[in-house]
C-alpha cells in the first residue's frame, strides 16, 4: 500500500506530472541515459491523474454508512476497462475472482469526470481498490477506510455547499443527506419555482438538470444552473414523490 497522502498532495501532483510525460522541474536536468518515457494513459478522463506509481487517494479515513467517497486515482497506462472497487478489508489482493465476488459497489473510470464510490451501509473496515481489467483484473493500488456507526437520518435534507455559486451558468454544489433505505434511483434536479410541487414525474418533465444519488445517503451533487436569471428550486425526488426542496434566486452579479 502506498503511503497515504492528502488531496493537497494530489493537487501538487497535478501541477508536476503530466499524462505520459514526467515534468522537469526548474533547475533540474535529466540524465542523458534516462529511461524511456512510460506509456501514456490509454484513455482520457478528467478524474484521473498520470503518475509513475499507482495510488488511490481520498480526503479522510472514516466515513458514515452510505456516504460518498470522492476518489482520485493516480496511474499510468490505464485502459477504458479500469475500475474502482469497494471490498471488505482482508479480501485477497492477488485473486481477481475474489475481488469481483467481494465487491460491494464499483465505478468504471470512464463513467464520469467526478469519480466516487459509496461507503457500505454496515460499519467495518473496507478498502477502495484500483483494478485494471486489461491486466486480467490486476489490482494496481488500494487504500483502506473505516465505516463508523452513526444516528439514522429520518428526513431527507438539502443545503447549499459552502461557497456555492448561484450565478447564471455556474455549477451549483448542493449537499444532501437521506435515510439509508432511499431508492437508488432517487435524484436531485433544478426546476423552475413556478412548477407545482409534489410529483416526481412533474419535476422530471420540467427539470433543467439533474443528478442521480446512485445509492448515496450523504454527499454532494453538482448541477449546472440555467443561463437565464430567475427563481428556481433544487428538488429531491424519491420514487414517485418530491421529498425535499430548496429555493434559489439565480441572477448575474
Amino acid at each position: 500500500m502506498v503511503k497515504p497522502t492528502s488531496m493537497w498532495t494530489a493537487r501538487l501532483a497535478r501541477a508536476t506530472v503530466t499524462v505520459g510525460v514526467v515534468a522537469v522541474l526548474a533547475g533540474c536536468t535529466p540524465p542523458a541515459d534516462s529511461s524511456p518515457t512510460p506509456a501514456p494513459i490509454a484513455f482520457e478522463s478528467p478524474g484521473v491523474i498520470g503518475g509513475l506509481e499507482a495510488d488511490v487517494q481520498f480526503s479522510k479515513e472514516t466515513y458514515e454508512p452510505g456516504e460518498e467517497i470522492s476518489v482520485l486515482p493516480i496511474a499510468m497506462g490505464l485502459t477504458e476497462s479500469a475500475w474502482l472497487s469497494v471490498v471488505p478489508s482482508g479480501t485477497d489482493h492477488a485473486d481477481a475472482a475474489a475481488i469481483k465476488k467481494a465487491t460491494i459497489n464499483r465505478r468504471n473510470l470512464t463513467e464520469s469526470s467526478r469519480l466516487f464510490v459509496v461507503a457500505p451501509k454496515e460499519p467495518g473496515s473496507y478498502e477502495v481498490r484500483l483494478i485494471d481489467q486489461a491486466e486480467n483484473g490486476k489490482e494496481l493500488a488500494f487504500r483502506a477506510f473505516t465505516v463508523t456507526s452513526s444516528p439514522t437520518v429520518e428526513q431527507p435534507s438539502l443545503k447549499l455547499a459552502e461557497g456555492a455559486s448561484i450565478a447564471p451558468g455556474a455549477t451549483l454544489k448542493v449537499d444532501f443527506e437521506v435515510p439509508l433505505d432511499f431508492d437508488e434511483k432517487a435524484w436531485i434536479g433544478i426546476v423552475p419555482s413556478q412548477i407545482e410541487h409534489g410529483s416526481a414525474a412533474t419535476n422530471a418533465a420540467a427539470q433543467l438538470g439533474r443528478e442521480d444519488l446512485e445509492g448515496r445517503a450523504k454527499g454532494t451533487v453538482e448541477l449546472v444552473l440555467p443561463a437565464d436569471s430567475g427563481s428556481y428550486d433544487v428538488r429531491m425526488n424519491n420514487g414517485e414523490k418530491e421529498v425535499a426542496s430548496l429555493s434559489i434566486l439565480v441572477r448575474a452579479r
